[in-house]
C-alpha cells in the first residue's frame, strides 16, 4: 500500500518513545524500505541510523547515515543531509577514528556553511587536529571558528581550548621528558 512506509515510521516513533529501540529500529527499516518519496527514505534511514546509535551498533548507524547523505545528494535534497554527516562525524569521533571524523567535518561544514551545527563542525575540526598533535591546524580552526561566530557557545569552548592548545604545544616537549 502507498502509505506502508509511513505508517511504519510512525509505528517507529511511538516504539522510540515507549524505549523500545529495537522494535523501532525494524519498524524505521520497514518504513524505508516501503517508502514512496525520497524525503520518506532520507526520514526513514535517519531514523534507523539514531535507533542503532541507541544500541550502540555504531557500524549500523553510519551505514544508514551514509544511506541518508548520499539519497540526499543524488537527490539534491539537503533535508537531514547535514544531520546524518554530523552524526556520522561524532561517531567516528567517539570511536577515535580522527582521519574519518575530519574528513566528515571538514565536508559537512563546507557544504553547508550556514547549518546551526557548523560552529559545533568547526570545533570538533579544531579538536581532532588538537588530538592528533596538529597544534598549528588546531589553533587556526579555533580562531576560524572565533572569527566567524563571535557570540557562539562553542567560541566560548574554543577559546579556552584555543590557550590549552598553544600551551600544550609550548610545553608538550618539556613535559615528555
Amino acid at each position: 500500500h502507498k502509505w506502508s512506509g509511513k505508517a511504519y515510521e510512525k509505528l517507529g516513533d511511538i516504539y522510540s518513545e515507549l524505549l523500545e529501540d529495537k522494535r523501532a529500529l525494524d519498524a524505521y527499516i520497514h518504513a524505508a524500505n516501503n517508502a514512496r518519496s525520497t524525503m520518506d527514505h532520507l526520514f526513514a534511514w535517519y531514523k534507523a541510523g539514531n535507533s542503532y546509535l541507541k544500541i550502540n551498533n555504531t557500524t549500523r548507524a553510519i551505514d544508514a547515515f551514509k544511506k541518508v547523505i548520499s539519497i540526499g545528494e543524488k537527490q539534491n535534497v539537503s533535508q537531514r543531509v547535514p544531520e546524518a554527516m554530523y552524526k556520522t562525524a561524532d561517531t567516528y569521533y567517539k570511536e577515535k577514528n580522527y582521519s574519518k571524523a575530519l574528513e566528515m567535518y571538514k565536508n559537512v561544514t563546507r557544504k553547508y556553511p550556514k547549518h546551526q551545527d557548523t560552529p559545533w563542525g568547526l570545533f570538533q575540526i579544531g579538536s581532532v587536529y588538537k588530538n592528533i598533535k596538529k597544534y598549528e591546524n588546531a589553533i587556526e580552526a579555533f580562531n576560524t571558528l572565533t572569527n566567524t561566530y563571535p557570540d557562539n557557545y562553542w567560541t566560548r569552548q574554543a577559546q579556552w581550548k584555543r590557550e590549552d592548545t598553544i600551551w600544550e604545544h609550548k610545553y608538550r616537549a618539556l613535559l615528555s621528558n
